[in-house]
């Protein structure tokens, strides 16, 4: 394909092709098949296969944040392992919360009488439970 011709699905260039590639599978929660890529990009599967490849290897040789994985034929977006040192500083502070004693309460009494509401676990606390709940 030359690269001034425009493409049946309307991205017209290499780059357009990646960057609808990238904002798929970032917004893709479970990833996305080669299929379900080819059907959403308008392209065979062949054409979307050597995409997703030319993708890859742009974030690869761009030492982006960020790798393409497969997983069970499903494609990924991932954070680079290189990285992970510095994305545990950023969710460390999250492990370190704590619940309280009446938090612990709260949780005890509805895991046993679930389902239940919170006039039923004050009834079983003996206290006001609002700002716990």
């Amino acid at each position: 394909m030359n690269a001034n011709e425009p493409v049946e699905n309307g991205l017209d260039t290499e780059m357009d092709l990646s960057a609808s590639i990238e904002a798929l599978l970032f917004a893709a929660q479970d990833g996305l098949s080669l299929a379900e890529l080819s059907q959403l990009l308008e392209l065979d599967e062949e054409a979307c296969q050597a995409a997703v490849e030319t993708y890859a290897a742009r974030l690869e040789s761009e030492h982006r944040g960020l790798a393409l994985r497969i997983v069970r034929k499903r494609y990924f977006l991932a954070t680079r392992s290189e990285y992970n040192p510095l994305l545990q500083k950023l969710f460390e502070d999250s492990r370190l919360l704590r619940l309280t004693k009446a938090a612990y309460e709260c949780l005890a009494v509805i895991a046993y009488n679930q389902p239940c509401t919170r006039a039923q676990v004050e009834a079983v606390r003996g206290v006001n439970s609002d700002s716990v709940i």
